[in-house]
């Protein structure tokens, strides 16, 4: 059997990670990324020579892969999945389709998608906060955390100050990304609690290569990812928080947490303002930091259920 992982876009750490989930439990595993260009190209290049180069498949016409697929009773996990540009996939895998509904898109046309996935036999996998988005669809989407793992980065914690860092990415989106971050909000927030603590360094990582971000993340004490009580949500950010031994704060107010043998409670705080975040770095920080080693803890406990092996046994339960 194979695994193909499709990807629209070569995201840095998302789709990646699906393929080392199967890879690494001994699955021949491809990747397959629909653009004309080599990732290995790339920026970022660095990130993909961790897959071996006859693993990776580009091109911008799908087609010509399917024979070869089918040939090696191949299941496909999309990521994302398009309603439209995968209907060559949908007819020739109907029934061996898994996909992962990561909300920007689904959100918006969570009815059409469930049109296909019932059609096809599609497997639907969403993180928390895609489940609330759908609708009567609620009750088939299978809750599935984004799968996390640096075994090549080692987290070193200073000893010398406390170091919370805030990752609203590219700048290129300027106040619109950082509004939806509630990136003001936070550094704020910052500032009051850093009258109480002053040892505090903040730090707001943008514009960084990805693997130079998931440094600044290592070496950190906390990540705060976004105030958003709207969307809410943690993206594959803080899960690289949560991987790197962070503690993690950010919105969760409308999450769809599903507790199971293989996602037990997790440790992440919800923030829904400014308040918010000053009052639960109190509570971390104060006590000679009782509450905040607790969390740490509980966080570097945690993170084996983000882990590849245990997501591989979570999603083959409903794959094969």
């Amino acid at each position: 059997m194979m695994i193909v992982i499709v990807a629209g876009i070569p995201a840095w750490g998302g789709s990646l990670h699906f393929y080392h989930v199967f890879k690494d439990q001994g699955f021949d595993t491809k990747y397959y990324l629909a653009s004309k260009t080599d990732p290995t190209n790339m920026k970022n290049s660095e990130v993909w020579k961790r897959i071996p180069k006859e693993d990776i498949f580009y091109y911008d016409n799908i087609s010509i892969y399917l024979d070869y697929w089918k040939e090696n009773d191949a299941k496909i996990i999309l990521f994302p999945m398009h309603p439209e540009k995968s209907k060559p996939i949908f007819k020739s895998f109907k029934g061996g389709i898994s996909t992962f509904l990561t909300p920007s898109k689904y959100r918006k046309k969570f009815k059409l998608y469930h049109t296909k996935i019932d059609k096809y036999n599609i497997v639907p996998f969403a993180p928390p906060d895609s489940i609330r988005f759908s609708g009567n669809f609620e009750n088939k989407n299978i809750m599935l955390l984004h799968p996390t793992e640096f075994d090549y980065i080692k987290p070193e914690k200073p000893t010398d100050k406390f170091v919370i860092v805030h990752a609203p990415g590219s700048s290129r989106e300027g106040k619109i990304r950082s509004k939806r971050f509630g990136s003001k909000q936070i550094k704020d927030a910052i500032r009051i609690i850093k009258e109480k603590y002053p040892n505090i360094e903040y730090k707001t990582i943008t514009d960084y290569d990805w693997e130079d971000g998931l440094k600044e993340k290592a070496n950190a004490h906390i990540l705060i990812s976004a105030i958003n009580t709207e969307y809410g949500g943690t993206g594959k950010n803080a899960f690289e928080g949560i991987a790197l031994d962070c503690v993690v704060m950010t919105s969760i107010n409308n999450w769809t947490y599903q507790e199971s043998e293989f996602y037990p409670p997790h440790p992440i705080l919800n923030i829904e303002s400014k308040e918010d975040v000053v009052n639960i770095l109190d509570d971390l920080l104060k006590d000679d930091m009782f509450q905040y080693k607790m969390y740490y803890e509980w966080t570097k406990w945690f993170k084996k259920f983000i882990g590849y092996e245990n997501t591989f046994h979570y999603m083959k339960q409903f794959m094969f």
